[in-house]
């Protein structure tokens, strides 16, 4: 592409994020279930407070390479310049905060306090007053929303208080609270601060965990090596609020699993390509038809008469006629005000019988 100075560059398109869950953002980056996608940590390291080396494409196809992998297909940013997978892979925040959440810090509040007793606890929460009711046991919950992850977050400390040990208790809640932190829309220098704050916090009292057996004799957990990544990510590319998969999961209701109530549970597969077929089908039908609407209300005059002409303004009906909207009457205040103030008859103008009876002012005097 030639520049301003018709010099010749070399212009691609840059990839900024992929947006992608743990498991498709280690098929992304080639790497197994005990290698980060974004650095060069072994599984050892998962649970130490150290940001590792980035993992580069350079490095990433050499080891491939090297290894003779042939069952590794050759991945689609080999050939893209100046790109590497610590780049464009994120940290998502409903997987890698809110999924961690529920699958280690309330498991580990589970296994201290009791699976019995932090059930009975959760069904006494009192709904009238704003509370989530959780009338089964949230030990054996599987499928559940984002709203009920939070308001676990929001119930386990106070749950979980007394029954816990302190230092414990310190650990999931520094967690939480970077968790929670790492979601603001905008971030400053304080912010960043509270924010490593919050993650060192944690790595101070994390043996807590081990010493009450919250958990296995270690912290292999992948989820906790890409808390590490959360503040480069935040000064090179802003808030991770803006990589999160809640629109592409919420794709899954509108398109996957209403449509599958709605049918008879046979041929389920079959039945939804089915649909989606027809709701493409039907979208573009819509669009061509707008589109032929639109073209027979304003039809196309020469050339010469359009530059003659003056731009008068659209009409109001055409405007409105591919919105569906109620048509509703436009009530004239100006002239009720006018209409009082003259002291005329304020039902004549407005079209309506008298619900004030004779001794009406307005009535009266005219």
């Amino acid at each position: 592409m030639n520049d301003p100075s018709g010099n010749v560059q070399y212009c691609y398109m840059p990839l900024v994020g992929y947006i992608a869950d743990t498991l498709e953002q280690s098929l992304l980056a080639c790497m197994g279930p005990k290698v980060p996608p974004m650095s060069t940590a072994t599984y050892k390291e998962f649970g130490n407070n150290k940001l590792h080396d980035p993992q580069t494409a350079k490095h990433t196809l050499n080891l491939i390479r090297s290894c003779g992998l042939n069952s590794v297909h050759k991945p689609f940013w080999r050939d893209w310049p100046l790109l590497d997978p610590a780049q464009f892979l994120k940290v998502e925040l409903l997987h890698h905060f809110f999924r961690m959440s529920w699958d280690h810090n309330i498991q580990w509040c589970i296994t201290i306090v009791g699976e019995h007793e932090i059930n009975y606890c959760f069904t006494l929460l009192q709904t009238p007053v704003g509370y989530h009711s959780f009338a089964d046991r949230i030990s054996k919950l599987k499928q559940v929303t984002g709203c009920d992850h939070c308001s676990i977050q929001r119930y386990i400390l106070c749950v979980a208080a007394g029954a816990a040990p302190l230092h414990f208790l310190a650990a999931i809640c520094t967690l939480l609270d970077f968790h929670y932190l790492a979601q603001m829309p905008i971030f400053d220098e304080q912010a960043l601060a509270k924010l490593d704050t919050a993650l060192a916090s944690f790595h101070t009292h994390k043996d807590a965990i081990l010493a009450a057996g919250g958990c296995t004799k270690h912290f292999q957990i992948p989820k906790l090596e890409f808390m590490q990544h959360v503040m480069p990510s935040i000064r090179a590319l802003g808030a991770p609020m803006q990589w999160s998969v809640d629109v592409t999961e919420h794709a899954h209701m509108t398109e996957i699993k209403n449509p599958a109530h709605a049918g008879n549970n046979q041929n389920y597969y079959t039945q939804i390509a089915c649909h989606l077929d027809c709701s493409n089908k039907c979208f573009r039908f819509d669009l061509a038809t707008g589109i032929v609407s639109f073209n027979n209300s304003y039809p196309d005059d020469d050339d010469n008469n359009l530059a003659d002409k003056d731009h008068e303004p659209d009409d109001e009906k055409s405007c409105t006629i591919f919105y569906h909207s109620p048509m509703q009457k436009i009530v004239d205040y100006f002239k009720i005000t006018g209409a009082l103030s003259d002291k005329t008859s304020l039902l004549e103008q407005i079209n309506l019988p008298c619900i004030a009876g004779p001794r009406c002012d307005v009535c009266v005097l005219t």
